[in-house]
């Protein structure tokens, strides 16, 4: 009886300790799986980590294109008032078109009445003042700042002709509309006598011709030849000037040095249009102001 007694307490201490192992080996198990799973987290955090980066790399690679674009623009900027500054930095940016130059040195208060006297300031059409230079270069954008920067409009070049006496010669429309609209004197007289309005009518400039008798400019004025705006005109054939001209009361009868009129300009050089309008204006009653010959 006693062995069968030790038999029966020895068996459940036995499987005690089995469960207690298996409880163990369940914690073990429990414990990885935790720790993968801890890992794992990392790993995903890890991965949005380095998406994150790549994405900031990008972002930063872009960002220094950039800046070296904009480096190279303000090397390039730095180098074109280095270059302007050893020849008259307003003239040099104003004949080559540097607006930004021209702001600069407009916001830093530089005379834009000085006068340029380096010789490739004084081509091709004599000099003068920054505004001068830039509308004998054609360079409208910067004679349109110039304007608005307050520069001198009727300030005269070498050969005595203001920027919208250029202008109406070659014909630059909208620096030639801007002087007009900025109240340049319409009436002044340059090079040979001309006027802005003889200018453009004997080249045909017919939208900066039509503003100057918009802005009610003298249209009887003689160069010294002896020429009106309206000879001109007739003599090369712009016939739009030429009506414009005659509505705006020129007179008919004036004559140049070669003793011919208006009409006779235009009909030795076979512009029809114009001399049959010539020949209606004057059948017409027209005011004996109109018919008296220019002094």
């Amino acid at each position: 009886m006693q062995t069968i007694v030790l038999d029966e307490a020895i068996e459940p201490d036995c499987m005690l300790a089995q469960l207690r192992e298996a409880e163990a080996a369940a914690d073990q198990m429990a414990a990885r799986d935790r720790t993968i799973s801890a890992q794992a987290e990392q790993i995903a955090h890890l991965q949005d980590a380095m998406a994150q980066a790549a994405e900031i790399a990008d972002q930063l690679a872009a960002r220094d294109r950039t800046i070296a674009a904009q480096a190279a623009q303000i090397a390039q900027f730095e180098s074109a008032v280095a270059q302007a500054a050893g020849s008259g930095a307003l003239f040099w940016a104003s004949a080559h078109g540097h607006l930004q130059i021209v702001q600069v040195l407009a916001a830093f208060g530089v005379d834009l009445g000085a006068r340029g006297e380096e010789e490739w300031a004084l081509e091709p059409h004599g000099g003068g003042t920054a505004l001068n230079v830039a509308t004998a270069h054609g360079q409208t954008q910067v004679a349109l700042e110039l304007i608005a920067a307050g520069a001198q409009l009727d300030a005269v070049n070498e050969s005595g002709n203001t920027a919208l006496l250029q202008a109406s010669r070659q014909g630059h429309t909208e620096i030639a509309q801007a002087l007009v609209g900025a109240a340049a004197e319409v009436n002044t007289v340059g090079e040979h006598g001309s006027t802005p309005l003889i200018c453009a009518s004997g080249m045909g400039h017919t939208p900066i011709a039509l503003a100057l008798v918009e802005a009610g400019v003298q249209v009887n004025t003689s160069n010294h030849h002896g020429n009106t705006a309206l000879m001109v005109a007739s003599a090369n054939g712009h016939a739009r000037i030429a009506l414009a001209l005659i509505a705006a009361g020129a007179n008919l009868l004036s004559a140049g040095e070669d003793h011919k009129t208006a009409l006779e300009c235009a009909t030795d050089n076979g512009h029809t249009e114009i001399a049959e309008a010539l020949a209606a204006a004057a059948a017409a009653n027209v005011p004996p102001s109109n018919l008296m010959p220019s002094k």
